[in-house]
C-alpha cells in the first residue's frame, strides 16, 4: 500500500450523506427497524475487521442503509492502481433482498459488467 493511502481509513464512519448517489431513495431517511439496523451493524464490524487494504469503506451514522466504497485495482492486473467507486443502498428486507449498487464510472467503460450508466451486472 501506498504511503498516500495509508492516511485513509479503510473502514470509517462519516456523518454527511449529502453527495450519496442514493440519499433520496430507499428508506429516505425513515425509521429504520431495529433488526435491520442490527444485521448492518454486523456487516459493518465483519468489514471492519477484514477489509484487504485495498478497499476503504464509509458508512453513514445518519443513514445506516447507505455505504460507500472505494477499491483500488491490484498489482498484475489490467486495472491496477485504478479506482473503482461503489455505492450501495440496502433495502428494508436485507439481506432477504441484496442491496442496490451504482457504479461510478465517470463515463467510462472498463469491464463488461460496469456500465457507464452505473449499472453493475453482479451474477451469483
Amino acid at each position: 500500500m501506498t504511503t498516500t493511502m495509508k492516511i485513509f481509513k479503510q473502514f470509517d464512519s462519516v456523518s454527511n450523506v449529502s453527495d450519496h448517489h442514493y440519499v433520496r431513495s430507499n428508506l429516505n431517511g425513515k425509521k429504520i427497524k431495529a433488526k435491520l439496523t442490527k444485521t448492518i451493524m454486523k456487516e459493518w464490524k465483519i468489514l471492519e475487521e477484514n477489509l484487504p487494504e485495498t478497499i476503504f469503506v464509509r458508512v453513514y451514522e445518519e443513514r445506516i442503509d447507505l455505504l460507500r466504497a472505494v477499491i483500488v485495482g491490484p498489482p498484475t492486473t489490467p486495472y491496477y492502481n485504478g479506482l473503482f467507486f461503489y455505492v450501495f443502498c440496502f433495502p428494508k428486507d436485507y439481506p432477504a433482498r441484496p442491496p442496490t449498487v451504482y457504479y461510478h464510472s465517470f463515463g467510462m467503460r472498463l469491464n463488461p459488467n460496469l456500465s457507464t450508466n452505473g449499472y453493475v451486472c453482479l451474477t451469483v
